[in-house]
This record gives structure tokens, sequence and C-alpha cells, in this order.
């Protein structure tokens, strides 16, 4: 299993953060909200490059609002468990073949 770390640069994360806070429309700068919106989104990030989607297939505007979409799903616990949208699911399907 490949770390996204390992692929995405750490101003892409960054590039990248700015844009799904953006899709997600936050836009205050909080250090603690961006650390947790970062978190999940390295998250999901990982979860769609080690299903096979692409460096590329996730910087794509529809990687990036697969990404935002699973941020989200993230952020929205219900009962303390966790789960990915049937949205996110679909889309990330299509993320991953490209």
């Amino acid at each position: 299993m490949t770390l996204i770390t390992e692929v995405f640069t750490e101003s892409e994360t960054i590039q990248m953060l700015s844009e799904i806070k953006g899709l997600i429309e936050i836009i205050t700068d909080d250090e603690d909200l961006d650390r947790s919106i970062k978190s999940k989104m390295l998250a999901v990030v990982n979860y769609l490059y080690n299903g096979g989607a692409s460096k590329e297939g996730i910087s794509s505007p529809l990687g990036m609002a697969c990404v935002a979409l699973g941020v989200q799903d993230l952020m929205e616990r219900k009962g303390g468990s966790v789960s990915f949208s049937p949205a996110f699911n679909t889309i990330a399907n299509q993320v991953a073949r490209g």
C-alpha cells in the first residue's frame, strides 16, 4: 500500500487543501479546522489512490469533486459511525477507472 505523501508533494497537498476547502465552502482560516480537513482529505486521497485512481485522476476536476464529497462524508459522523455516501462510491469508481 502506497502512502499518498509519497505521491503528492507538500506544495501539491497544500494546494489540494485550498481547493477542497473552496469546494466544501469553508472560507475561514482556522488551524484546527485545516488540520481536520487535511487529515480527512489525505484519507480520501489514499483510499482513491490505493483503489486504482491515478495521481492525474485524483487531481482532475472530477477527482477533486470526489475528494471533497468524501471529506464531507467523513465530517458528517452519525452515531459514532462513518461511511462514504453512495454518490462518493459511484464517483470514486469513475475516478479509479480513469
